[in-house]
């Protein structure tokens, strides 16, 4: 079983003046995502084979510039193009208060979600552990 590993979190404070710009994200790639949350383990004893994609976290801050959301959901969407025919699955690590400057929904966090499950159809499971 091969699941798509990514990883976005970032709690949004309206209150703070400055936004989360790009260089304010840890950002991290391949091997280096499944450490930061201590999978490598888990997914070995079940049997599953990572396919880590990105990794973003932004912590507490300002609401998420633009730029840096369209930067991140760039990446999460390229990942997931790039494996759809190879993966079972998708686990996703999100905060769940991201709010990016300028979205309509204000989440960053539904709209990745959003736009993942228009490209792999209603039937792939997507797993979510949120902050």
């Amino acid at each position: 079983m091969k699941v798509l590993v990514a990883s976005f979190t970032s709690e949004s404070n309206a209150a703070v003046k400055s936004l989360c710009t790009i260089d304010q994200y840890v950002v991290k790639y391949g091997a280096d995502i499944l450490k930061e949350h201590g999978l490598t383990g888990l997914f070995e004893k079940e049997g599953i084979e990572p396919i880590p994609i990105f990794f973003a976290d932004g912590h507490a801050n300002g609401l998420v510039d633009p730029d840096a959301f369209k930067f991140i959901f760039d990446q999460i969407i390229k990942g997931v193009k790039e494996h759809f025919d190879e993966i079972d699955g998708i686990y996703f690590h999100l905060h769940g208060a991201s709010s990016v400057k300028g979205l309509p929904e204000s989440s960053g966090d539904l709209v990745i979600l959003r736009e993942v499950r228009k490209i792999v159809g209603k039937y792939l499971p997507i797993a979510v552990v949120m902050d």
